[in-house]
């Protein structure tokens, strides 16, 4: 049939400004006929654009430039066009687009070649979605199927035969679709052609179609724009852009184009059309060190436009791909106050689509679910505790997925902890002397609950699974599963959020089709990826966000081209692995219109000289380096410009310091958070606390619990503090002083000062280690974060120390002393039960193996086997023990008491005590025996006796090994008391186990005096500077790198360490320095009493 009408033609302009204005016009004309002749408003001029986004930027310019009014002009994409000729018709409008992949997967598994290359991948059937597309796009019908497998058993090649399997699958589909009635987009474009072909609309008989923005279509797509042609007055406006650099020459990329000529060639008019020159583009080029950078260049040009006047909805930034790019657009836009949009982009996730992402991964990995991932999702009466108390539980107990929960032992939990489930968490600060503070505990109804959830939402999971259902099933199962295992509210937002994901595919899918859990949860799967949350930026003004897709055939005023590195734009066009490009080359000949992948370095091409035909002001970006620093290549397509147009890029800084670089556009404006580090890095101080207030009210106002004057001034007071500025008199003077947050807090003021607790001679041997770090933990009470699963299990010596004290408290059976008997003197007169040692070898193991999983679980380590670990490595040192002080089997101690305390004073009319705890007091011929065990280092391993005294004499004039000598100075009445540390380590020397201090032994207890009055007196006066260094200055203490509270510490830090030891030569330097001078030298220069014979770092 010839075409019946002249006016149908193809009009070919010169960039999409051009394109644009002959749009314009033609539509100009119409208005003007209709104007004359207002019956044409009868049926509607229409304009035919390949996507939204095109779609609404032509109906607002239309508006804007057609004024006063504007009616009778319908703007649209194929599609739309498309159902309204089948709903026109009276005829159902197929959906079901979602079941086609489905369909897909389930035919390609069906196939023996595809199964063996395919099937042993996790979706693998899912690669053959876009091959079998790409034949159905092409127009592949049941009829062809013959004629491409002759051509393909010509090919001796295993490719031949994979690709028969795939047009088998997609002619499989075909009959499905037709069967079931659903169709995926590009079948509405065949239905509505067949209709247009038995007849054609009364909407769009003799009626004008203009079709704009096309540059190739699928072959279905030009099968109905040829239709369109034949039976319709069409125009079509396409655009061959200019070369970039060569402005009057055809940019080689319109071959890109000839697929859509090639159909038309003959059949319609083909006429080069001008609306005069437009200039070539004023060009801008800068490369930025990352994406935060670019963007935020980006957004300073595009400020200075707004402040200029220009509409925020004629600017364009532009992208190849914005998912790169959306966090760094997003976050410097809003801190420059700049209003955008995006068209299918989407922004951060909101609270509802984050429960629906984590509620298909519960779906999918079922049994396998984290914990974590599942007690995100309870709500309301399922979740009556908070949900991290929850997990830290199901960790502690090696609850890590949720099959876990639901085989927790409860018995054996109830029968070891019967008040709830202790956590690793403390409900109130560590005491000294006490023998552990109380912990939160998980109420074991509430486990129980827990398990009965976990149990529940698997045996529903698992009847879910039996037997294929129809949608409507699997919706009302999903629906019951969220609200009757999950504790989902019927009316909550997640609910509502599911329920309307649910209906768009209950819209769309047939009532008798049938489909397991698994293809349910796929098809669901891609609905919750189309959905894809809440968009990017607003909901259509201000600055346009698009990718280059989105943005082909749209004009701006300004436009932004950002991402042009190499790998991006161009894209890498790649071959389709299984249907390779030589085999498509074949087949074209009987598909004309099945794509050649390789065709798609002619659309980059293409893409990009239309774009920079779209504006008379465009900036090209690029990133000369990622965040990380790694150096990125420029794109080819920017290189080819800058060799045609000599242009120089610009170099632009961090986002920080990053000025606008086109200073016509004025300076620009930044939040009060960037003024303020600006002020703060170039060291304004005078400024620093009105710009600081101003940031803190501006980040979040809603989340201030302080007045932000009040929270800026304590700010800057602190900097003051932690970092003086020497360059005045007042930072001179405050730098020649550690000051509070290096440790000088001050001497006790008022009655409830916590130092004015009962001190214990552990806390003044943890002084002399580093002040600092006992101020942490026994003041301040700090401990480090709780997580068990945070890294490896594993134990450590202190656990170990912990384990051996709890089996030799159990080997002494009932002495050890309860809360009201902790004094050691209210055991003197009691009855003395010789204990012996107790216990065969497999009940010693067993009672270790029990305390040691008792142990761990405490501290939230429940990795399997750890526990037997820990008791085996405890065995040899519980042999010592025996060894030591049972040697003989029938041997006997008299034990009075197990973890006893006592209290001695220095001097005579003291007024405060030095307390202290012992693992055992015992009574012998000569008096009475204090026990302290050990499981680290001796205190000295050396072969003669004199040389270990000068040892022990040395760490005890370090302020180390302190206990034994408090032993010995308890009085007692006419017993005698003696200290005595015995190191259980196995791998020691008899000679280094046990060492001794009676009363008698002056030389040792007068060091003893003198170091505890020392620290006594620095604890009092507030000295807690951080041992930072040693006192020469040479080196960090061994201790620091175990420390637990490090993270509360300046270590590290360069500039303190310098004061701290400015400072300690200055107090050397001063004749007379104060009391608490005098004290901080001493402290400091503590180690130093015991160089030589001290060990520091040793684990005790």
């Amino acid at each position: 049939m010839v075409f019946p009408d002249a006016s149908s033609r193809i009009l070919v302009a010169h960039g999409a400004r051009e394109a644009e204005a002959l749009l314009l016009g033609e539509v100009s004309h119409w208005v003007e006929q209709v104007r004359r002749n207002p019956p044409l408003l009868s049926a509607p001029l229409r304009i035919l654009v390949p996507s939204r986004s095109l779609r609404e930027h032509l109906a607002a310019l239309l508006v804007r430039r057609l004024r006063p009014g504007l009616a009778g002009i319908r703007i649209q994409t194929l599609h739309s066009l498309a159902k309204e000729i089948l709903e026109g018709a009276g005829k159902k409008v197929p959906g079901g687009a979602p079941l086609v992949e489905l369909l897909i997967r389930r035919h390609g598994s069906e196939e023996p070649q595809l199964k063996e290359e395919l099937g042993y991948l996790r979706d693998g059937m899912g690669g053959l979605v876009g091959s079998v597309v790409d034949f159905l796009e092409a127009g592949l019908e049941e009829a062809h199927l013959e004629a491409l497998q002759e051509h393909l058993s010509g090919l001796d090649i295993p490719a031949a035969q994979r690709v028969k399997a795939i047009l088998r699958v997609a002619c499989a589909v075909l009959r499905d679709m037709r069967e079931l009635g659903i169709a995926f987009d590009s079948t509405l474009l065949v239905l509505a052609r067949e209709e247009l072909e038995s007849r054609v609309p009364e909407s769009l008989a003799g009626r004008p179609i203009l079709i704009h923005g096309f540059a190739d279509a699928t072959g279905i797509g030009l099968d109905f724009m040829e239709t369109l042609f034949r039976l319709t007055h069409s125009q079509l406006i396409l655009d061959h852009p200019p070369w970039p650099g060569r402005w009057s020459e055809k940019d080689p990329g319109k071959v890109f184009t000839r697929r859509l000529l090639q159909r038309f060639s003959g059949k319609v008019s083909l006429s080069e059309e001008s609306t005069g020159p437009f200039p070539p583009p004023e060009l801008l080029l800068f490369h930025a060190p990352g994406a935060k950078a670019e963007c935020r260049q980006v957004a300073l040009l595009i400020q200075g436009l707004l402040q200029m006047g220009v509409r925020p909805e004629q600017i364009g930034v532009v992208a190849r791909r914005l998912e790169p790019y959306m966090e760094a657009i997003r976050s410097q836009f809003m801190e420059l106050g700049i209003p955008f949009s995006g068209v299918s982009a989407k922004g951060p996730k909101d609270p509802g689509y984050r429960s629906l992402l984590a509620l298909e991964e519960l779906l999918l990995n079922k049994e396998q679910s984290k914990v974590e991932l599942w007690l995100e999702l309870l709500e309301g009466e399922f979740l009556k505790l908070p949900r991290q108390e929850l997990l830290m539980a199901c960790r502690c107990l090696g609850a890590v997925r949720i099959k876990d929960v639901a085989c927790l032992d409860l018995a054996r939990i109830s029968g070891r902890w019967p008040k709830g489930y202790p956590l690793p968490l403390r409900l109130e600060p560590e005491q000294e002397g006490e023998p552990g503070p109380p912990r939160g505990r998980i109420p074991l109804e509430e486990l129980e609950a827990l398990r009965n959830r976990a149990s529940q939402l698997l045996e529903t999971l698992t009847s879910w699974m039996r037997s294929e259902k129809s949608f409507l099933e699997h919706v009302l199962s999903l629906e019951g599963l969220v609200t009757g295992c999950l504790g989902w509210s019927a009316s909550g937002p997640w609910t509502c959020s599911l329920k309307t994901l649910l209906e768009e595919l209950l819209r769309d899918a047939p009532p008798e089709f049938s489909l397991s859990r698994e293809e349910f949860l796929l098809v669901l799967g891609e609905q919750l990826e189309k959905s894809g949350g809440p968009r990017l930026g607003g909901r259509g003004g201000g600055v346009q966000v698009l990718d280059v897709m989105e943005a082909r055939a749209r004009t701006f005023e300004h436009l932004f081209l950002i991402g042009m590195n190499r790998g991006v734009f161009p894209r890498p066009v790649q071959e389709d692995p299984l249907v390779p490009d030589f085999i498509r080359r074949g087949l074209v000949r009987l598909l004309p219109d099945l794509p050649i992948k390789e065709e798609g370095f002619e659309e980059e091409r293409y893409l990009f000289a239309q774009l920079l035909s779209s504006s008379p002001r465009v900036s090209i970006s690029w990133q000369s380096s990622d965040e990380q620093g790694k150096t990125k290549g420029v794109s080819p397509l920017v290189e080819r410009l800058r060799l045609e147009t000599g242009l120089e890029a610009l170099s632009v800084g961090f986002p920080l310091w990053q000025e606008c670089i086109q200073p016509s556009l004025g300076p620009g404006l930044h939040p009060p958070k960037e003024y303020a580090l600006k002020t703060a890095l170039n060291r304004q101080r005078g400024i620093l606390e009105p710009l600081l207030a101003m940031a803190l009210k501006d980040s979040s106002p809603e989340a201030l619990i302080w007045d932000p004057q009040e929270a800026a001034k304590g700010r800057v007071l602190v900097l003051e503090e932690m970092d003086p500025d020497i360059t005045t008199a007042q930072g001179k003077a405050r730098s020649a002083l550690p000051g509070p947050y290096l440790g000088l807090v001050g001497p006790v003021r008022r009655s409830g000062d916590p130092r004015l607790a009962d001190l214990y001679v552990t806390t003044l041997e943890s002084l002399a280690v580093c002040p600092w770090q006992s101020f942490l933990r026994k003041l301040l009470r700090l401990e480090p974060p709780q997580d068990p699963l945070e890294a490896l299990p594993e134990f450590s010596w202190a656990q170990l120390g912990k384990l051996v004290h709890r089996i030799l408290e159990s080997v002494v059976g009932g002495h050890r002393a309860t809360a009201a008997s902790k004094d050691l003197s209210r055991h003197l007169k009691k009855k003395v039960q010789p204990v012996g040692w107790p216990l065969g070898a497999e009940e010693l193991e067993s009672l270790a193996f029990s305390l040691a999983e008792e142990l761990l679980q405490e501290e939230g380590i429940s990795l399997r086997g750890l526990g037997r670990a820990l008791a085996t490595r405890a065995l040899p040192y519980l042999q010592v023990a025996r060894e030591t002080d049972w040697p003989q089997q029938d041997s006997l101690v008299a034990v009075l008491a197990s973890e006893v305390e006592g209290r001695v004073r220095l001097k005579e009319g003291q007024s405060r005590a030095l307390c202290f705890r012992a693992d055992r007091a015992d009574l012998t011929p000569e008096g009475i025996l204090l026990t302290d065990y050990k499981v680290g280092k001796s205190i000295s391993e050396a072969v003669k006796e004199e040389t270990r005294r000068k040892h022990f004499l040395g760490q005890v004039a370090a302020g180390q090994r302190l206990q034994a000598a408090a032993y010995a100075c308890l009085e007692l009445g006419a017993k005698k008391t003696t200290g005595r540390y015995l190191f259980l380590k196995p791998e020691l020397p008899e000679a280094a186990r046990v060492f001794l201090v009676n009363s008698q032994d002056e030389e040792l207890l007068r060091g003893f005096r003198e170091v505890a009055e020392l620290l006594m007196e620095a604890w009092d006066w507030g000295i807690f500077f951080p041992r930072l260094v040693s006192p020469d200055g040479k080196k960090e203490p061994d201790q620091c790198k175990y420390c637990e509270v490090s993270l509360a510490c300046v270590r590290g830090d360069s500039a303190q360490r310098a004061r701290l030891l400015r400072w300690a030569q200055g107090v050397v330097e001063r004749p007379c320095p104060e009391r608490w001078e005098a004290l901080f030298l001493a402290l400091w220069k503590l180690p130093e009493a015991g160089k030589g014979q001290a060990r520091e770092g040793e684990q005790v």
